[in-house]
Order: structure tokens, then C-alpha cells, then sequence
């Protein structure tokens, strides 16, 4: 229903450019100061790059009023009850390996779920925002990838909250992840989900890279994002039946948990790709869990330099090193104590390069001698590091540390 767009378009006060059928706008369903959402008129379809989101005109209305398809349908003036339009809710695929039950009992817990959803509030200045910080995941970014606060989800306290969609990118689920402990004596698990899980959670424009990485939390997929690899997750450990059509024959990355579960869960997606004919690796966290708790272990610099180095050598490394500027500190004749505990005193200084991330100083000791050192070693004759407390690492570090933190089978 080509008209549908247009409609929806219309109740939202967002005009059409003259003559044109194709055209970006500002994402109706989330906020951005730069239009990334694109429309296609004679198609019917909108699709936002920003948010991943899209559909037709019906979809729009649902996913911006968190409204049923058939309140979607009044909302637009369209009769479905015989003759006015061939429209039908999108189909709803089960997850691998489970059955369905009523469909009506399906479809209302899916409803409940995206009204659930469009009652949820932005991140910023929530406990979801904190809450997400100390995983190691920016607020922006779990935003942008559609995670919002709701502050009593399903009863249970404030969460941190992840929306599930099928390959149209409609909600089917939604999974609160409780940003407190439960109380002593509780037995309120760590997370919540209401709907159908017959999704996956992605974040920013993972199911639109070459390579398409698999994990099972979102917390895992927005770490492995962190370090610039989008990635969706299976909320589990099973997936949903269109997910291996939709892969196709693209290189599969199974970054599931370093468990039994994981294991298995990365065997059976492995079989079901492989039919596909694509080159299907698993990616496995050497001594921690997951890939939240690798991010925290090692920290965005290592886990990028680690992933690289194991599975994607043709990329560049994207995490930026923070920019150090000591020169205020390390003016000539400032006194300085070298890593050896040696005094020294500072000739110049010179700013950030490849093997010196915090810059280096040309510096003389006490015997008249001069040479160069790593900012990273110098501390003021107070004892103090000039660079703290930032662990600032070189290319090579990184490929060194990272070595015996990932393996790829």
C-alpha cells in the first residue's frame, strides 16, 4: 500500500518535497539533528540508517505510537474489514526450534510489548545511562541501537531496556536488563522479557555489513559496537528461523559465550550457515565470559586490537588513542623522576607519535647525559605520573596484550 507512507507522512506534519518520490527526511521514531531516513514513496517503505528502523506507512504509526496493527490502521483511515485494503500485520516467524502457540495469544503479547517499548524513556540523566556507562558502553551509542530506560520494568525496578525485531524490523520482544541488584531475599531475576523473541537485537547497521557478527546479550553486541564491529544479539542462545536466510552467504562471526551454552549455541547456528555456503568463524573471549565482561576486563583498545588481529587484519584500527598534550608540564627545566626512579630534568618536550601515545621528552640526568623518554614512565618529584590515569598503549602493546585474549577455531 503505496498510500500508507504518505498518510502516515501527513499525521506527523512531515511534507513531501515537491515532485519527488524518493527523499530523506529527520527519523520520524528518533530523535537526530541530520536527516538519515530514507523514503521511497513509490515503494511505500521508509527506512532509517540511524536507527535501523523502517517499513511502510502502517509500521511507522506502530513503532512511533507504540499502537496495535489494527489502532495503526484506524489511526491512518484504513478500512480492513473487507474491501478497503489487502493490508495484514506483518508475519511473525518463530524462533529456531520452538513452536508456536495461539496466534492471538502471540499477537497480544507483542502488542504489550511495543506499547511497553513506546512508553520507555530516553538514556540521558537515568540510572540506565550509569547503568550503561560502567558496562563500558557510551549512552549515545546504546541509544542510537535502541536501548531506552523504562523506570519500573515489569515490576522489577528500574532497566535498562533492549527492543527485539524480526527481519522488518518489528518489535516482537522487549528485554528489561535490571540496573540494581535485586533486594536480599528477592528472587526477581537479573532481566526480564515480554513478547516473542523471534528477533534478534541489533545494533547500529549490523545486519548490513559484510560480515555479520553474531553474540548472545546486547550488552555484548553494543561492547563488540564499542570498538567499532556492529553486532547483533540472539537474546539466548537460539535464533530465529529467518536469521541464516537473511546472513546469506556472508562471512558469520559466532561470538557467543565462552561456555557449554555458548558452545552450543555457536554448533547449531555453525550447521545452519554452513548450508548457506559463507565462511562461518567462531569468536571465542579467552578467559572471561563474554564479550561485556572482555570490555571491561581489557578496555576498547585491546578488545579492538585483539579482534583485528584474530579476524578482520584488513581493517584499520578505529578506536582513537585519547589525545595527551603535556607540553604545559614538561616545560624545559622542569625536574622529573624516570620509571628507574632516577631524577631528570626536561630539555624539550615532544607531543604524541605511533610508538609514544602520551608523547615523549628529551631530558638530561643528573650526569650530564641526554636522551629520549616515554611520557607513559615520567612522574613529577611529587611522586605523581604526568599521564593518569590513562593506560595508553602503542599499536604493538595492543597486539601484545591482545594475544592470548581471543582465539578464533
Amino acid at each position: 500500500m503505496t498510500g500508507d507512507i504518505a498518510r502516515a507522512l501527513a499525521r506527523y506534519g512531515i511534507a513531501v518535497p515537491p515532485g519527488k518520490t524518493h527523499f530523506q527526511i529527520l527519523c520520524p521514531v528518533h530523535q537526530e539533528k541530520t536527516a538519515s531516513c530514507d523514503v521511497d514513496l513509490e515503494k511505500g517503505v521508509w527506512h532509517c540508517f540511524g536507527c535501523g528502523k523502517g517499513g511502510d506507512g502502517i509500521a511507522l504509526v506502530m513503532q512511533r505510537e507504540g499502537v496495535t496493527f489494527p489502532e495503526a490502521l484506524r489511526s491512518l483511515g484504513i478500512d480492513n474489514q473487507g474491501g478497503g485494503s489487502t493490508a495484514r500485520p506483518p508475519s511473525l516467524p518463530p524462533t529456531s526450534g520452538e513452536t508456536t502457540g495461539d496466534g492471538e495469544e502471540d499477537r497480544e503479547a507483542i502488542d504489550a510489548a511495543r506499547r511497553l517499548y513506546a512508553a520507555c524513556r530516553p538514556l540521558p540523566d537515568t540510572p540506565a545511562q550509569f547503568y550503561a556507562e560502567t558496562r563500558g558502553v557510551s549512552y549515545a551509542l546504546a541509544e542510537t541501537s535502541g536501548a531506552r530506560y523504562c523506570p519500573d520494568f515489569l515490576r522489577g525496578g528500574p532497566a535498562l531496556v533492549f527492543p527485539v525485531t524480526d527481519q522488518a524490523g518489528e518489535v516482537t520482544a522487549v528485554q528489561g536488563r535490571y540496573v540494581f541488584p535485586a533486594s536480599a531475599g528477592s528472587n526477581r531475576p537479573d532481566k526480564k522479557t515480554r513478547g516473542r523473541l523471534w528477533g534478534v537485537y541489533c545494533t547500529a547497521g549490523a545486519l548490513d555489513q559484510r560480515e555479520v557478527i553474531i553474540t548472545e546479550a546486547p550488552l555484548d553486541a553494543l561492547s563488540l559496537a564499542v570498538c567499532g564491529f556492529p553486532a547483533i544479539a540472539l537474546l539466548g542462545t537460539k535464533y530465529p528461523a529467518w536469521l541464516p536466510a537473511a546472513i546469506g552467504t556472508r562471512r558469520a562471526y559466532l561470538a557467543t559465550d565462552n561456555d557449554g551454552a555458548g558452545d552450543g549455541a555457536a554448533e547449531r547456528l555453525y550447521q545452519a550457515l554452513a548450508k548457506n555456503g559463507g565462511e562461518v568463524y567462531r569468536l571465542n573471549p579467552k578467559r572471561v565470559k563474554d564479550w561485556n565482561e572482555h570490555l571491561c576486563t581489557y578496555g576498547p583498545a585491546v578488545m579492538e586490537a585483539a579482534l583485528i588481529a584474530a579476524a578482520f587484519p584488513e581493517r584499520r584500527l578505529c578506536v582513537p588513542l585519547p589525545v595527551v598534550d603535556l607540553a604545559p608540564e614538561l616545560s624545559a627545566g622542569v625536574s622529573v623522576i624516570l620509571s628507574d626512579g632516577t631524577g631528570a630534568t626536561v630539555q624539550r618536550y615532544h607531543g604524541p607519535e605511533p610508538d609514544f601515545p602520551a608523547g615523549w621528552a628529551e631530558i638530561q640526568t643528573s650526569d650530564g647525559r641526554r636522551r629520549k623518554a616515554d611520557c607513559r614512565g615520567l612522574r613529577n618529584t611529587s611522586g605523581t605520573p604526568f599521564v593518569y590515569p590513562y593506560e595508553l598503549l602503542t599499536w604493538r602493546e595492543k597486539i601484545d596484550r591482545a594475544r592470548d585474549c581471543l582465539e578464533t577455531a
